[in-house]
């Protein structure tokens, strides 16, 4: 009863033209999955400078929520918020215009916008500085991304907590510590963070569950200290990726070793894990996704709000790999294998009708490339098969695998028929780019 009060009053509040109250109401609707008078009233409450309104609907325009996806429309509302100094809107931009999917060559911008949310102390902007720090090789940059971590976790963020945690167990950018360590490991899984709860278990197996415990309930934070230290904001620079040592195969499929780092690797499974669901395969009959029992994994999609600018350098990395821009890129899937699961042998590009043309069709053309990176390492089984080329692929951490759908004359490749594995003990994780002709149209 006192919840249906307080939004009748909101209600009228906002009736009466009140631009706070106009924000409040639409973000409570929107809540409840009220789309249209959400949209309603933020608009209303955006055309009147409420920046928070403004980055709302950026972020419904932006994954197409209950609309058209609008990148272009969302570039412009977190523009307006980013003018009045919102750090959420300052992050959201960043992220948006370094994934190149509406402007091009924004880059220096985009590190402008991100360091800004930074600056005000935005937790995922903290995270996400300290990731692009922690692999530009640069020792200094090095204690720099551990204050970042540090700052976003002494704020609760469970991202943060895991990479402090990692950062001084191994003694990262900061003297090795293990009990501060295991302090804010548990900290992350507690907090169910997919990587953080498997570190935990081997802290367990090593430090004993009591010490565990112990730590948990009475250790004092030395990141406290650190977090007095102050941050000279440095611009990450554009980061390349490491030199590829590369492996080519017939058919036209070759090997990356090391093409992402260890933390980028770990950072694409905990933003996954919680969103996994049963994988299906493309219908060709109608482009939508089928249930199979041809396929036994788990997937889920990225939406265009999870591109940060962190996903962004590794969708780079991969694209550099298939000689494409990002922006020829689906939405980067990520794949979880249990023991026992695995994706029967199958092609990935589209089946072609008797003319050749591919029978999905859509503005974006064929698939024609592969390219996915191993994110874990797997106890046993869950090799890549190619049966037509006699070629097994081991699971690597951080390795990449490239290859041609189709020849050069857009004709499906038959040698790329490949297979997963069944995983034999533990898990496997991948993350996978399907490019196609032309630059990739979000709906």
């Amino acid at each position: 009863m006192t919840d249906k009060l307080e939004g009748d009053e909101l209600s009228a509040t906002a009736r009466m033209g009140q631009p706070q109250a106009q924000y409040r109401l639409g973000a409570l609707h929107f809540s409840r999955g009220e789309i249209k008078p959400a949209m309603d009233w933020l608009e209303q409450a955006a055309e009147q400078g409420v920046e928070e309104a403004q980055n709302l609907l950026g972020v419904i325009y932006l994954n197409g929520i209950g609309i058209p996806c609008q990148p272009q429309k969302a570039v412009e509302l977190f523009s307006a918020a980013a003018q009045r100094d919102l750090k959420e809107a300052h992050f959201n931009l960043a992220g948006l215009l370094f994934s190149g999917v509406v402007i091009r060559d924004s880059d220096a911008v985009a590190i402008k916008h991100l360091l800004r949310a930074a600056e005000l102390r935005h937790r995922p902007a903290l995270r996400v500085l300290g990731y692009l720090y922690s692999i530009a090789g640069d020792t200094a940059l090095q204690e720099l991304a551990t204050l970042c971590f540090t700052h976003a976790a002494l704020q609760g963020d469970a991202h943060g907590e895991y990479m402090l945690g990692t950062c001084y167990t191994k003694g990262v950018g900061v003297d090795a510590n293990h009990d501060e360590g295991a302090y804010w490991l548990y900290r992350a899984a507690n907090r169910q963070l997919y990587c953080a709860g498997q570190h935990l278990a081997a802290l367990r197996m090593e430090m004993g569950e009591a010490r565990l415990q112990r730590i948990a309930r009475l250790h004092v934070p030395e990141a406290n200290r650190l977090a007095a230290r102050a941050i000279e904001w440095r611009d990450p620079g554009i980061i390349a990726a490491p030199l590829p040592q590369s492996r080519q195969y017939p058919g036209s499929v070759c090997e990356y070793p090391g093409i992402l780092e260890e933390p980028l690797c770990d950072y694409l499974v905990n933003l996954a894990a919680p969103h996994v669901q049963l994988s299906g395969v493309i219908d060709p009959a109608t482009g939508q996704p089928l249930k199979t029992a041809l396929r036994t994994s788990s997937s889920m999609n990225f939406q265009l709000s999870m591109y940060d600018m962190a996903v962004s350098v590794i969708c780079r990395r991969m694209a550099g790999l298939s000689g494409m821009t990002a922006n020829h890129a689906e939405p980067i899937s990520v794949l979880r294998y249990l023991p026992g699961e695995e994706y029967r042998p199958h092609y990935d590009h589209f089946a072609v009708d008797e003319h050749g043309a591919p029978m999905v069709r859509d503005d974006n053309g064929q698939r024609t490339m592969t390219v996915f990176v191993y994110l874990n390492a797997v106890d046993a089984g869950g090799e890549t098969d190619f049966p037509r080329l006699a070629l097994r692929v081991q699971p690597q951490k951080g390795k990449a695998v490239a290859f041609l759908n189709c020849n050069t004359a857009g004709n499906p490749n038959p040698d790329t028929l490949h297979a997963g594995l069944p995983v034999v003990r533990g898990e496997k994780w991948l993350a996978t780019l399907w490019f196609r002709e032309r630059p990739f149209h979000w709906v």
